[in-house]
């Protein structure tokens, strides 16, 4: 081997040599510093605060922007009505009948005065009895003593328009064991002139349900529109209601007035600026807890 080649191989393992140790002393310093693996390093490390995670924004009800100040305005209505004496509630108030029995009718012919000692909750609506007797019989059979058409007058509901004006509890007629109220004497006299189908068509209008059927109880618990069954009506202040189930109909008569539509199904919008106008039952909408036609 000749001098210059000799002298090569010498640089070259020197070299080599110096690479290896420079190796060796890295491995042992990292070894040093850190003997735990990636795992148990991990496991001391001290916790990172995590940020919570951003729920997703409540997207705001476009309709809450109509229906707030039309609501806010009838409030305003009702109010300024009440300061001067002549609001009239949108529904029946007090006790059903305005506190006659609806057992005297039938059994003592005659519109009698109910007592509030003797009283009975029934569909939602509470009745005054004339005596405990009476409350005794209505208790018993109370369908058989309530005034027809939940109260309504007769002869306008089967007359030519239809409407829906509440009876006067001292002016009625009993026919075939079954009362029936009329608005003045005028009505009355209306009727006994009248064909026989007016009751007909009353009866065929009284079970025409709110709310196209729907069941106004689904409204508020389930959020979705639900369609009623007729096996589960119930009349409230003068309208009838299908309800889904009897669950439905039971929780309904617990508070009609939650479910029930406000303004008696007028359209919420039109009695705020102090029109009355028949809310159409397909566009329904449950704001504050409560039911708005439009």
């Amino acid at each position: 081997m000749t001098p210059r080649r000799s002298s090569y191989l010498v640089t070259w393992l020197a070299v080599m040599a110096a690479v290896a140790a420079i190796a060796v002393f890295a491995g042992a310093s990292t070894a040093d510093e850190d003997p735990k693996s990636p795992s148990e390093k991990a496991a001391n490390e001290p916790p990172v605060d995590k940020k919570p995670e951003a729920k997703p924004e409540e997207k705001p009800d476009p309709a809450a922007k109509v229906l707030a100040p039309r609501i806010e305005a009838v409030t305003e209505k009702e109010q300024r009505l009440r300061a001067a004496g002549l609001y009239r509630p949108e529904d029946r108030s007090g006790p059903a009948l305005r506190g006659y029995c609806p057992v005297a009718y039938i059994v003592n012919r005659e519109a009698r005065r109910g007592d509030s000692k003797y009283s009975s909750t029934y569909g939602g609506q509470v009745f005054y009895l004339s005596s405990a007797e009476a409350k005794e019989i209505f208790d018993k059979y109370p369908e058989n003593y309530l005034p027809q058409f939940d109260g309504l007058c007769s002869m306008a509901l089967g007359g030519m328009f239809g409407n829906r004006f509440d009876g006067d509890p001292e002016v009625y007629q009993v026919r075939d064991g079954k009362v029936y109220l009329f608005s003045s004497q005028r009505a009355l006299k209306s009727f006994t002139e009248s064909p026989p189908n007016v009751l007909d068509e009353a009866q065929k209008r009284f079970e025409r349900p709110l709310l196209h059927g729907y069941c106004p109880v689904s409204l508020h618990t389930e959020k979705k529109v639900v369609k009623g069954d007729p096996d589960y009506r119930a009349p409230w202040r003068g309208y009838m209601y299908h309800l889904a189930s009897a669950e439905a109909k039971e929780e309904f008569l617990k508070d009609p007035s939650k479910y029930a539509p406000a303004y008696r199904g007028f359209c919420a919008a039109a009695v705020a600026d102090y029109v009355k106008r028949v809310g159409k039952e397909e566009i329904v909408r449950v704001y504050g807890g409560r039911t708005y036609l439009f």
